[in-house]
């Protein structure tokens, strides 16, 4: 078994995962409604590529983009 997750940088009370920050994060939920306006589920958001722009501006907005 591999290391624990780091937490997330954004609310620091739980791991971090992309479905954390792309779906969960109570920090950036105002981000998310104005980014992503995010689908009921990850795998809509990772796949249409309708979303591809909009997360990248979501990341950069957070900060999140510099720190992958």
């Amino acid at each position: 078994m591999g290391p624990a997750a780091p937490p997330c940088p954004c609310c620091h009370q739980v791991e971090i995962s992309v479905r954390h920050l792309l779906m969960e994060c109570n920090a950036l939920a105002e981000a998310r409604r104005a980014f992503l306006n995010p689908p009921c589920n990850l795998q809509s958001l990772l796949t249409d590529l309708t979303y591809r722009k909009k997360l990248i501006a979501f990341g950069k907005h957070t900060g999140l983009y510099d720190a992958v």
